[in-house]
């Protein structure tokens, strides 16, 4: 299991009844599925919560949290050699308000029209998740944020799962944002985290919890290091919440070669806690027990 449908469907489109109705169709279909399984396999502390409480541990209910990936933790990154400052944001504009995308754009403006932030550090937003479509393109552009925004700072890219053009995305930024209104997991994160690049992650989120509230993976952890790369997606308003994104995101862009040391020990930190191979010595041992 790794979405919770219930925290996704309403925020899918802007016809509000639907997106509920939806979400609830949903829920009691991956309920019943999981009632008819002998083992529930949920990605993460999130969805592992959620599933456990509504079957009761039977059938039994494992959490399997995700590994590293030995590939992206071979990625040297240099921040002194960065000296275009990109903010990186993934995810399929399909569902932008699922994912925080105009929050994204809001939040980097406001960095960028900050009189104390110094014209050549001023950061771009590379946005990867466009559809090519150009009907949707620009319904999706519409929705992100203004004409001015898009054309000053905004690096359009389109939805893709090749490794190189994801990895390239990923060696060229200096910080990777994950403002998503809720998610399962976020294994985007993960992925930006194993590549030794800094991120800012949605607190609503599986690997947010992950990083700060289990108790295996966060003793690993400097705790400094997660407050720094974990910020809310609630507030008073709107406004609120963009003005402490953008707050979250100058911490992190004004000093890029700590940001960059903080995040190459903190993924050298998880690498000890999460791997692939203690993921699969859990699930193995699990399935022993049917």
């Amino acid at each position: 299991v790794h979405t919770i449908p219930e925290e996704i469907e309403h925020h899918k489109s802007s016809y509000l009844a639907q997106n509920l109705q939806r979400g609830a169709i949903k829920s009691d279909v991956q309920l019943k599925q999981c009632k008819q399984s002998n083992l529930i396999v949920c990605i993460g502390p999130r969805i592992f919560s959620e599933i456990y409480g509504k079957v009761n541990n039977s059938p039994l209910v494992t959490e399997l949290k995700p590994g590293l990936s030995p590939e992206l933790m071979k990625m040297d990154r240099d921040a002194e050699k960065l000296k275009r400052v990109n903010v990186l944001f993934q995810g399929r504009l399909e569902h932008l308000l699922l994912k925080g995308a105009p929050l994204a754009f809001a939040a980097t403006k406001r960095i960028r029209k900050d009189p104390a932030v110094r014209p050549y550090d001023r950061p771009y937003l590379v946005m990867r998740g466009f559809e090519e479509d150009l009907a949707e393109f620009e319904k999706q552009c519409s929705a992100i944020g203004d004409d001015e925004g898009l054309k000053e700072f905004v690096q359009p890219r389109f939805f893709t799962t090749d490794k190189m053009s994801l990895s390239a995305d990923m060696f060229s930024s200096s910080l990777l944002i994950m403002p998503s209104k809720n998610e399962g997991f976020g294994l985007v994160g993960l992925e930006a985290i194993a590549s030794g690049m800094p991120v800012l992650l949605s607190a609503n989120s599986g690997i947010a919890q992950l990083l700060s509230s289990d108790n295996a993976v966060s003793s690993a952890l400097n705790p400094k290091t997660v407050e720094l790369s974990i910020c809310d997606v609630e507030g008073a308003c709107e406004e609120t919440v963009e003005i402490e994104w953008a707050k979250q995101m100058k911490v992190i862009l004004s000093d890029r070669s700590s940001a960059f040391a903080r995040a190459d020990q903190l993924r050298k930190d998880l690498s000890k806690v999460l791997s692939w191979q203690a993921a699969a010595r859990t699930f193995a041992a699990d399935l022993s027990k049917l």
